[in-house]
């Protein structure tokens, strides 16, 4: 098992949403959770995802690459044409 997934790092993550006071880290976590499996419903495979996750760890590490967020922000404009 690579040292990304091995075991313990669920209880690690769930041990620093407990010891966060601000709460802030447990509706984050929350958040990813919900919309990940909302794109595995989607038929989003998991290397996708992951990819997204790694890619984006990176720009929190390195504001450097904060360019690279820029560039993926223009996914979230909506088309005129489609309507909700």
């Amino acid at each position: 098992m690579s040292e990304a997934f091995k075991q313990g790092a669920m209880d690690r993550l769930l041990d620093r949403v407990e010891q966060d006071e601000t709460g802030e880290l447990r509706v984050y976590i929350s958040q990813l959770m919900e919309i990940i499996k909302s794109l595995s419903k989607q038929g989003i495979p998991m290397d996708e995802i992951a990819s997204v996750v790694t890619m984006f760890w990176y720009v929190g590490q390195n504001p450097e690459m904060e360019v690279l967020m820029e560039a993926f922000k223009g996914l979230d404009k909506s088309d005129e044409k489609i309507y909700n």
